[in-house]
């Protein structure tokens, strides 16, 4: 959470309507008009620059940053690890919003891919029959699905996923040479339903697409409960 100083700077960001490149008022300007001590700008802007919502450029200045999601990121993952019914639950949580914002996501989608995404889907859907490929191909699959789409926050959200699922997903058995043959075809079934347009199959493909990780995490919390009595 942000200290008072930090959010009186974001506020005037607004107030003046910086945007992602700007510079920020110099230090002399902020120190006057914020009534505060140097140091205590300074570790306003430390604390700014660790939620990317300002970048220092040396020899440049201080600028408006991009507020990425990676500090966003950092916390998902610690809760997801950190969650008092295990991590597998914490991740369970995750998934449930990752697939409510995935198969909202359908509906826009079907019919509007051009063939050169859909080809390029069809060419990671492939790779992830090669295990040396699958989970890149993975999560690939599903930023090139978003990459074109004026919602940036949603292929950002979905990567955030992933940084969650490898920070525990040993604890989710393995899957056999046929699960992953059905991974294969429910992510071509996706693809497969968003060119042919009809929102409610890619809706349904893309829910198909969850039920084995679902199965997966289940069985983990309940070797946790197992385990703690």
């Amino acid at each position: 959470m942000a200290g008072p100083t930090a959010d009186r700077i974001v506020a005037l960001l607004r107030e003046r309507e910086l945007h992602t490149g700007d510079p920020i008022p110099p230090e002399h300007e902020l120190i006057d008009q914020l009534e505060v001590s140097r140091n205590t700008l300074r570790e306003a802007i430390r604390e700014l620059r660790t939620l990317g919502i300002l970048e220092v450029r040396h020899g440049f200045g201080t600028f408006v940053g991009a507020a990425g999601l990676a500090p966003v990121s950092r916390t998902l993952v610690f809760r997801v690890v950190s969650s008092p019914d295990g991590e597998a639950a914490g991740l369970r949580d995750l998934v449930d919003v990752r697939e409510l914002i995935e198969v909202a996501m359908m509906p826009r989608l079907a019919g509007q891919l051009p063939s050169p995404t859909l080809e390029r889907l069809r060419t990671l859907c492939r790779a992830m029959a090669d295990p040396a490929q699958r989970v890149d191909s993975d999560r690939e699959f599903h930023r090139v699905l978003y990459a074109g789409q004026p919602n940036r926050l949603v292929c950002e959200l979905v990567d955030v996923f992933w940084e969650a699922y490898h920070a525990v997903h040993a604890q989710l058995r393995e899957l056999t040479e046929a699960a992953y043959q059905a991974t294969v075809d429910r992510h071509l079934a996706i693809v497969d339903a968003l060119e042919s347009g009809s929102a409610d199959d890619a809706a349904t493909a893309m829910r198909d697409h969850f039920a084995d990780l679902r199965d997966r995490i289940e069985e983990a919390v309940e070797r946790h409960r197992a385990a703690v009595g």
